[in-house]
């Protein structure tokens, strides 16, 4: 409810969320942090009076706008902004004001484990420094929409194409050996006997 609330009064405020969202991003051409923090902390800083006694916030609904500014990965937040961004299935692609170019990668557990499979990152930690290290290495390939790959890291764990290790049935037919740590070590570990 406090959610629908919050959305109720910046919807009446600003219009669209597309609004509210560019109402906060002071450089368009800068990176995606301190405009997603706003946005996050206009929902944060919403009137919620008639939800919660003393217009205090639940532990839940906190952890529904994550701020960059603390350093996690913002996850729902991130991909929230994929959806609505990009203009390629699976996404909606229904907001013009947000370059795809700015976007961090959603990191959840298959994107961080796909991504240190194959040097995406070498990071322990899933953070919003880990989001943004990926996003630079994938905008290496495509400066223009880096985010694009986070289907193709996402499901290929999750379909069970990559088990985070070496898989004598699962590796072979995988494009990705040849910059795959699993795959590497296991040739390392054959060539030295």
């Amino acid at each position: 409810m406090a959610f629908c609330v919050a959305a109720r009064d910046l919807l009446a405020r600003h219009g669209t969320l597309e609004k509210c969202f560019l109402a906060g991003d002071t450089d368009p051409r800068g990176p995606i942090g301190p405009a997603l923090e706003r946005f996050a902390r206009a929902f944060l800083e919403a009137d919620l009076h008639e939800v919660f006694a003393r217009g205090r916030r639940s532990r839940g609904y906190r952890h529904l706008f994550p701020l960059p500014s603390v350093g996690g990965p913002c996850k729902r937040l991130l991909l929230f902004l994929r959806w609505m961004v990009r203009r390629e299935a699976p996404d909606f692609g229904l907001w013009a004001g947000v370059s795809p170019a700015r976007l961090l990668i959603p990191v959840d557990t298959h994107v961080e484990n796909m991504s240190r499979a194959i040097g995406l990152t070498r990071r322990r930690s899933r953070n919003w420094r880990m989001a943004e290290e990926i996003t630079a290495r994938l905008a290496v390939l495509d400066p223009a929409d880096p985010v694009k790959y986070d289907f193709a890291l996402c499901h290929t764990r999750m379909a069970g194409d990559c088990l985070d290790r070496r898989d004598a049935v699962v590796c072979p037919p995988c494009g990705l050996r040849g910059v795959c740590r699993h795959w590497k070590r296991g040739e390392a570990r054959r060539r030295r006997r």
